[in-house]
């Protein structure tokens, strides 16, 4: 298999955990606003970060006979260049490139370029090609009544939103003279957004039309885009130093049993987890592991389960 593309197929799996990583942030931030707290304004912010990550797993599974992205093809790194453990503020700005993917290379620009193209092309053979997009297009892109009300999660809407939480407001004087501070209807944009319940709901509906597009994959005998993709979400693991997880506060019997033992004081968990134990705790890490995760790793087994059981 040509290394350049399974590596592309393995950052959109990242990706697609970097969406519900996203998602687990914004239901976290829901349950604190609950009890006596708008946070609209950072619940703004990780809606957005759930659905550019879906995006860019989209984007790197889609066939170009549909839509011909061009992607960024990440540099090559060294050892030593990912690794070093200078904190000169050289290195931090190199760390970017360094740490840079297939799917961290799109830019929002790549994105919104990605929306203007499928809103101009014939969407018939998507089901039988990449049905995963025709969910996409319907809640992020479809632009049909966008001059009266666009749909909820528009993808520019949401960089429009994205920008007014992060850099507004500001102070613009139009050419009658008059003085605007820019954040009239700032809260009403945010609260129009969807919750994080009827995101999950979405990213389910994307994921069953990759699971489709694999099973047909599986039919025809080829080990295509989306069989990969999947492959990697569920079987990816990276190995960790267990001690250097109990740096991070973590007691070290609890890591033991959420991952694999690997070796002495080595232990590998799925490439979600593995991210997740860097910014939360196992408590948080579990719980949204059973609501979101687990889930769709079931639906997944029980594909393959389906089809051993007529093979």
């Amino acid at each position: 298999m040509n290394s350049s593309k399974a590596a592309k197929e393995n950052c959109a799996a990242l990706a697609f955990h970097k969406s519900l990583i996203g998602l687990s942030q914004l239901n976290a931030l829901e349950r604190v606003a609950g009890q006596g707290g708008f946070m609209y304004g950072a619940r703004g912010i990780y809606t957005y970060y759930v659905v550019y990550h879906l995006f860019c797993s989209c984007m790197l599974i889609t066939p170009p006979e549909i839509v011909n992205i061009k992607f960024e093809e990440p540099e090559e790194v060294t050892d030593e260049q990912i690794d070093s453990p200078s904190e000169a503020p050289a290195q931090w700005d190199k760390g970017r490139d360094y740490e840079a993917d297939w799917a961290t290379k799109i830019l929002h620009k790549q994105i919104k370029k990605f929306c203007k193209e499928v809103r101009k092309i014939d969407r018939q053979n998507w089901e039988a090609i990449a049905p995963y997009l025709v969910p996409l297009y319907k809640y992020f892109v479809d632009d049909t009544n966008s001059e009266e009300q666009c749909i909820p999660a528009m993808y520019e809407k949401l960089c429009y939103i994205r920008d007014r939480i992060i850099y507004r407001p500001s102070d613009v004087i139009t050419t009658s003279g008059r003085n605007v501070q820019t954040s009239a209807q700032m809260g009403k944009e945010v609260r129009s957004l969807p919750g994080s319940a009827r995101l999950y709901q979405i990213i389910g509906e994307i994921y069953s039309k990759i699971l489709s597009c694999m099973e047909q994959e599986r039919k025809t005998g080829e080990y295509g885009p989306c069989m990969q993709m999947l492959d990697e979400m569920w079987r990816g693991r990276v190995e960790e130093n267990i001690n250097d997880l109990c740096e991070l506060g973590h007691k070290k019997r609890r890591l033991q049993i959420l991952g694999q033992r690997e070796g002495e004081d080595r232990y590998s968990y799925q490439t979600y987890v593995s991210h997740m134990l860097e910014i939360e705790s196992i408590d948080f890490i579990r719980i949204y592991r059973k609501e979101y995760w687990l889930p769709l790793e079931k639906q997944y087994q029980e594909s393959w389960k389906t089809w051993r059981g007529a093979h």
